[in-house]
């Protein structure tokens, strides 16, 4: 009979073991897809906010270059009109 005490004890010990063991692995499962599903959260909004980034650069570029265009028009055509203007006051001069 105290064998089978024993025998029981030894049992009931080895299945709260398992049972904290089990617990624990849950534990640190749940903690670990926690730490994946924020990793994850955090890389996503990386990326938005770089895909934000490179499109707003994108736009302030493509708007710079059209400013510069425009003012080298401007520039050239104004000069053309002048020589064109310069060149018609000096033929009438002669």
């Amino acid at each position: 009979m105290s064998t089978y005490l024993q025998f029981l004890q030894v049992q009931t010990q080895t299945s709260k073991l398992k049972v904290d063991y089990m617990r624990r692995r849950e534990e640190r499962e749940e903690r670990e897809s926690t730490q994946r599903r924020e990793l994850e959260r955090l890389r996503i909004e990386r990326e938005a906010a770089e895909f934000e980034h490179n499109k707003q650069s994108a736009n302030v570029k493509q708007k710079a270059d059209r400013a510069i265009v425009r003012c080298f028009r401007l520039f050239f055509f104004r000069r053309a009109d002048v020589l064109l203007f310069a060149g018609a006051v000096g033929e009438s001069d002669r």
